[in-house]
């Protein structure tokens, strides 16, 4: 038997000969669709990426299937939408604090408690930036309430963000599977 735990006899049949080829396409797709599932979930749980997953999942069809995939315009495309659900997704916050009358010491607050939180998990991603953006306008100055306000701002911008990062995955997905079956069609 060899890695792959397949018999040198059986490698040698013409049954195996027959099954190899036919088999590829379906185990290429399946591990595509095995990581973009792993995305979208990830845009609902914060331990695991989201749209780099669904990203990751296109590119590794596209170089096993070669000309079998999809296009490079479509790769293109679920690359421009990963890298802007990304950015989109680290100014929500930011964007949430700002809304609900936050000052650029709350925007600069929550930013900060967002990369801080990145390193503490789930209770981090949440609690980071609202707390950054509570602490940064207290000590502006602000009362409790305003910074409160603010901070709750950077809560919301946290859950648009993952809202955002939600509806992202599934367009990459649909557009990469509508390339696919396109192709295959």
């Amino acid at each position: 038997m060899d890695k792959s735990g397949v018999s040198k006899e059986f490698r040698r049949s013409p049954l195996w000969h027959d099954l190899a080829p036919f088999m590829e396409p379906y185990l290429a797709i399946a591990l595509a669709c095995l990581l973009m599932v792993a995305g979208i979930l990830g845009s609902l749980v914060p331990a695991l990426p989201s749209t780099p997953l669904v990203f990751l999942g296109g590119l590794m069809h596209f170089l096993w299937m070669g000309e079998r995939s999809v296009p490079i315009s479509i790769l293109i495309i679920m690359a421009v939408l990963m890298v802007l659900s990304l950015a989109l997704e680290y100014l929500a916050s930011a964007m949430g604090a700002r809304k609900l009358g936050a000052t650029w010491r709350g925007v600069l607050g929550a930013t900060l408690g967002g990369i801080v939180g990145f390193f503490f998990g789930l209770p981090g991603w949440i609690l980071g930036p609202m707390l950054g953006a509570l602490l940064f306008e207290r000590l502006g100055g602000h009362s409790t309430q305003k910074a409160a306000k603010a901070g709750i701002g950077a809560l919301l911008g946290i859950m648009a963000g993952a809202l955002g990062k939600f509806v992202t995955a599934w367009i990459m997905v649909l557009i990469f599977m509508g390339a696919w079956l396109w192709k295959i069609l």
